[in-house]
């Protein structure tokens, strides 16, 4: 019962946030400044919890059994190839796209998706735009807190998404 309750603040504070001071509103950790970003890409993030604001976004993180996040630094240290690996109803996801830094005079965003990336479900490839933006907090070392704004269905959709590092043993495999 504790957990539905806090799920349901948490719902709640995602709800009432707007974009311009959601950090402020909601009690968020600051969010990452541009220069820190590319520490991003020094470690794989393992999904903690994640929160919806619409029946289609929950629905979806019911089916995922397992998320992890990398992300890959290019040459230019202003954009990411952003790699995300799900196990969902049994079956791997991955999405694949490229995230840049934005001019912070043009949005507030910390990324933004650069035009299609790639969706693979069950070994089907199809291409994926859901205009993708993020907003990245983190309030320790190894947690990391990200507010997503793109579309699902065909309707805006926002995500809580709370994750942690993930350092890897030897011999170990990351799932799909």
């Amino acid at each position: 019962m504790k957990l539905q309750a806090t799920e349901a603040l948490l719902v709640l504070m995602l709800l009432n946030c707007s974009a311009p001071s959601a950090a402020e509103q909601c009690d968020l950790p600051p969010k990452m400044q541009q220069e820190d970003l590319h520490r991003l890409s020094e470690v794989r993030w393992v999904l903690v919890e994640a929160f919806a604001d619409s029946p289609a976004g929950e629905e979806l993180i019911k089916k995922a059994n397992s998320s992890i996040v990398e992300m890959k630094l290019k040459d230019n240290n202003k954009s990411f190839l952003f790699i995300e690996r799900n196990i969902v109803a049994g079956n791997c996801l991955v999405l694949r796209g490229n995230m840049s830094i934005p001019d912070a005079e043009t949005s507030n965003h910390s990324f933004i998706l650069d035009g299609a990336g790639v969706r693979e479900f069950g070994g089907v490839v199809t291409p994926y735009n859901d205009q993708g933006r993020a907003d990245v907090h983190q309030g320790c070392s190894n947690c990391l807190l990200i507010v997503y704004h793109g579309v699902l269905g065909g309707s805006p959709e926002r995500m809580l998404l709370i994750y942690s590092s993930f350092l890897p043993h030897p011999g170990s495999k990351v799932p799909c």
